[in-house]
């Protein structure tokens, strides 16, 4: 390891493997399990959004990316035996992100549907 500091993140074996212990000071602690949902999740969202963004370019690329989320997802519903919570997440095969949602009667969505901002928007829905 080239870069000397202070670190807070897991030790994975490549990084056991390039740590100099007999040049550098090596601060570690063993990972709680009341913090271990905290550091794991934030681990893997990282090499989640390599292994997505890894699916070449192409046509259907969207369409796979959520195809592997989504069998990501059922691994996960198998292994936890939790079939609400993983149902409920499953993506939708068109990939969309909500970016607003008013209701009509109030002043501030009013002409939300009418103006080309609401249409456009709805159009992508």
């Amino acid at each position: 390891m080239q870069q000397v500091g202070i670190y807070e993140q897991l030790i994975t074996q490549l990084i056991e493997q390039r740590l100099d212990r007999e040049r550098f000071y090596v601060g570690e602690r063993v990972l709680d399990s009341s913090e271990a949902s905290i550091w794991l999740s934030r681990f893997l969202s990282h090499i989640l959004e390599y292994a997505i963004g890894s699916i070449p370019s192409g046509d259907h690329r969207l369409q796979q990316q959520i195809a592997l989320a989504n069998q990501l997802l059922m691994w996960l519903k198998e292994q936890l035996q939790e079939s609400d919570f993983i149902d409920d997440n499953l993506l939708n095969s068109q990939g969309k992100i909500l970016t607003a949602l008013y209701e009509l009667e109030n002043p501030v969505s009013a002409d939300l549907k009418t103006s080309s901002f609401g249409v456009q928007k709805q159009q992508k829905l």
